[in-house]
């Protein structure tokens, strides 16, 4: 194949270059160029030490890159003293660090130091007050036991030592002793015990054991299964005897044993004593405190649970907060656990009764420079017109009786505490028709236990039992007659009367609703019929 012509031509073109070049820079880049040039800098070495760099390993190479870099930070902190020096923010970040002289002005941040024992009580704190208490006393209760046993003749078929951390060692021989405790142990009276206090003997005494560092249990382990077996035999054999069925709860307080107490002028605020007895009454209702130290645990002045706030409408509203109660203790299990808030507003139908008025007052006569931060103080024999109080608590004991003690001095028959307050404040919004979560929101109850609180009063008790029975029900009837001709409108009481649900009628209302008649049937023997 010939090739053509035109593919063999060759273009050339020729370039023609100036004989001189100038380049313009500005003064900056000169002196740049110009110190490279004269002054070179120190470069550091990038010797790795191998001909090849494929030819290291990866672990090889991994730690000369590190000491490149090494290089280059040294290099670059080491210069000449060419470098300028470092700024002022750098100079304080580079010195070295000085403690601080201690001086009479920082000599009161820290506390002082702490001792083995410091650290033991403040480890005790944390704990339960009743509970160790109770604990305490089933201990007791054993090593009376063990004392008595002792003096008994006959074998004893166990292990008889009053020291039961020591005991504990041996699994076995506290199970077998224990089992020997459980059947033979009385009050102080010789009787039997109830069924529960039993048990809570047992778990108290658990709860010694591994409060002092040796982890048992009693009812899940089956080491002590002749315990559990020897304790469920017990409790049943009380209950056959009926022993310690009937429980007794803290009584609940009605409307009208209320309304006696302050006719009576048991409840006021006209003495020093009448006031406190008063104010525990009062937060112990609206509060839903507990009997046990949640009294005792109120506090005034700046780290008080109360404070005071004004409304809109101008009135003022107590607002209380809970710090610590039985189910949330404030520590690491309970860092998370919302607390009870309570705001009590204003009585306008019962001003006597007024919390807040009577905070008010009992604050303006605690003492003007009192050091006690306890809510509840002694109250003083001889007053003056602006103290009615010491500048000290009240008596755990006087102050923990105070509901029995005028419930006592009202006639009232039956078992009153100031646990019976949390009870009627759970009953009276429980009869009320109050939601169960609000009733919780209100007494601070975390789990279902609140339904134990729930009182059947002895209207509804008569309710259930007509409704059983059939019987018919006495009420007080008042009707309203409206007149079909053009005489007015009259009301008309009717005297007693029983309610007998008549027949469903068959007819569907226009709501898709089926109508019901009620017959009151009068002493007179007129019926009147209601429909709805």
């Amino acid at each position: 194949m010939e090739t053509s012509d035109s593919d063999m031509e060759i273009f050339i073109t020729q370039n023609i270059f100036s004989q001189t070049s100038e380049v313009v820079i500005n003064s900056d880049f000169e002196d740049l160029l110009n110190t490279t040039i004269s002054e070179p800098k120190d470069t550091p070495s990038f010797d790795i030490g191998v001909d090849d760099i494929s030819s290291g390993s990866d672990d090889f190479l991994f730690e000369a890159s590190q000491a490149i870099e090494e290089r280059i930070y040294d290099n670059e902190f080491n210069l000449s003293n060419k470098r300028k020096p470092p700024g002022p923010l750098l100079q304080k970040q580079l010195q070295p660090f000085v403690p601080e002289a201690v001086t009479a002005e920082n000599r009161c941040r820290f506390a002082e130091p702490l001792t083995d024992s410091d650290f033991s009580k403040l480890c005790n704190s944390s704990y339960s007050r009743n509970t160790e208490n109770k604990s305490m006393w089933a201990v007791r209760l054993y090593q009376a036991w063990v004392d008595e046993r002792k003096t008994r003749e006959g074998p004893s078929g166990c292990d008889l030592n009053s020291n039961i951390l020591e005991l504990a060692v041996n699994e076995g021989e506290l199970n077998k002793t224990l089992m020997y405790f459980v059947t033979e142990v009385r009050n102080r009276k010789g009787e039997e015990y109830r069924g529960n206090t039993l048990y809570e003997v047992i778990a108290s005494l658990q709860y010694f054991i591994r409060r002092n560092g040796i982890q048992i249990n009693f009812y899940e382990s089956p080491l002590f299964s002749g315990l559990g077996t020897v304790l469920d035999a017990k409790m049943k054999s009380l209950a056959r005897q009926g022993i310690g069925i009937d429980k007794r709860p803290a009584a609940v307080i009605t409307v009208e044993q209320e309304d006696v107490l302050w006719k009576r002028g048991i409840l006021g605020e006209d003495t020093p004593q009448k006031l406190i007895d008063t104010l525990v009454y009062l937060i112990g209702l609206n509060c839903a405190l507990r009997a046990g130290d949640e009294h005792r645990n109120l506090r005034a002045g700046p780290n008080s649970q109360f404070y005071l706030t004004n409304m809109e409408n101008g009135c003022k509203t107590l607002r209380y907060t809970e710090d610590v109660s039985k189910t949330n203790r404030g520590g690491l299990k309970h860092r998370r656990m919302e607390k009870k808030s309570i705001s009590i507003s204003v009585n306008r139908e019962r001003p006597e009764r007024y919390l807040v008025r009577l905070y008010e007052k009992y604050m303006s006569l605690r003492p003007r420079d009192g050091k006690c931060s306890d809510f509840y103080l002694r109250p003083l024999r001889f007053v003056k017109d602006d103290t009615w109080y010491a500048d000290c608590p009240i008596g755990k004991h006087p102050l923990r009786g105070t509901v029995g003690r005028i419930c006592k001095l009202a006639g009232f028959a039956g078992f009153y505490s100031n646990h019976s307050l949390r009870a009627t404040t759970t009953t009276r919004l429980y009869d009320a028709g109050v939601d169960e979560q609000l009733i919780a929101e209100r007494t601070g109850h975390k789990s279902v236990a609140i339904r134990s609180y729930k009182r059947t009063s002895s209207e509804m008790e008569a309710r259930v039992d007509d409704i059983i029975q059939r019987k018919r029900r006495s009420v007080t009837a008042a009707a309203t007659v409206t007149s079909t001709t053009s005489s007015p409108t009259f009301s008309v009481c009717a005297a007693p009367a029983t309610i007998e649900p008549a027949t469903e009628h068959a007819t569907v209302g226009q709501d898709g609703t089926s109508p019901r008649d009620l017959q009151l049937v009068l002493k007179d023997g007129v019926t009147l019929s209601l429909k709805f």
